[in-house]
């Protein structure tokens, strides 16, 4: 939550973009409509379950496939679903994608580091 939370907040208040103006298929949230925080958080949430199941010792190749799959599939849908619904522009969507990737780019590499720092470590 602290990556949506904190990051979408920011980002909205200083942009402060008003939702396309064309009928929805839906109750609209009286919030920002750039960046997309569905999109972002469908991408944060996918791609950590996914990192974490790739990084087990324990899960098996099928487990991680289908983490990794469902990282890959769920975030384009939440992504067209959004726009479908009328309820963002293009550029919301890349935006929230791109924080996204960013904040799950930083978790990768944080925890690589962190695995192979207490490798390392004395007993």
């Amino acid at each position: 939550m602290v990556r949506g939370g904190a990051v979408y907040l920011v980002t909205s208040l200083v942009v402060g973009r008003d939702r396309p103006p064309v009928p929805t298929t839906g109750f609209v949230h009286a919030t920002s409509s750039y960046p997309s925080g569905h999109v972002g958080a469908a991408i944060a949430l996918y791609g950590a379950i996914a990192v974490l199941v790739v990084r087990s010792a324990r899960a098996t190749t099928a487990v991680r496939v289908a983490a990794v799959g469902v990282a890959v599939v769920a975030p384009p849908l939440v992504a067209f679903a959004r726009l479908y619904r009328g309820l963002h522009y293009p550029s919301d969507v890349l935006a929230g994608a791109l924080d996204a990737v960013v904040w799950l780019t930083a978790t990768w590499w944080f925890l690589l580091r962190g695995v192979e720092g207490t490798a390392a470590a004395p007993p």
